[in-house]
């Protein structure tokens, strides 16, 4: 009846990742690989009790489903970001990657919301609309939209007009 039954925290089966981390990572605004590769390695670290592990680029790909472009790319960008950090092994082409927990050191700030404080005037507005391309068939409407539009222009500006 229940497939997953097996997935019980009184099971032993899970990572622990402390509240205060997860909140940092959320407010953050990272790219979806970029999630991915660090709850990656947060599970194949923490969830094993282990502060850092090597892994391939391969197992990056396989586990994820990413190209191997988007894994290199991502983790460089974690790196730069002093989100991961990443240890060449003495003597071997692998990488030991950790998740770097103290997130005052991590360089990214969380997304800025955009407010634009400038109101749009209404001859602004009427700029924005898009105008169909002409064909046979809409020639006649766009050349009557067009004079309804600098009617409408006209109309504005004299309202706007100061008086004197």
């Amino acid at each position: 009846m229940f497939g997953n039954m097996g997935l019980q925290i009184e099971d032993g089966k899970y990572t622990r990742i402390v509240n205060e981390i997860l909140d940092q990572l959320v407010k953050r605004g990272l790219l979806g690989s970029e999630y991915q590769i660090i709850l990656y390695i947060i599970r194949k670290t923490w969830g094993y009790n282990k502060t850092e592990d090597i892994i391939s680029l391969t197992q990056f790909e396989q586990a994820l489903n990413l190209s191997r472009h988007t894994v290199i790319k991502t983790i460089k960008n974690l790196e730069k970001h002093k989100i991961l950090v990443k240890r060449s092994i003495p003597n071997s082409q692998y990488k030991a990657y950790k998740f770097n927990k103290y997130y005052n050191q991590w360089l990214v700030n969380p997304p800025a919301l955009v407010q634009n404080k400038m109101k749009t005037s209404a001859i602004e507005r009427l700029k924005l609309v898009k105008r169909s391309a002409h064909t046979k068939d809409n020639t006649k409407d766009n050349k009557r939209g067009l004079e309804i539009l600098r009617e409408a222009k006209k109309q504005l500006k004299d309202k706007i007009q100061p008086f004197t």
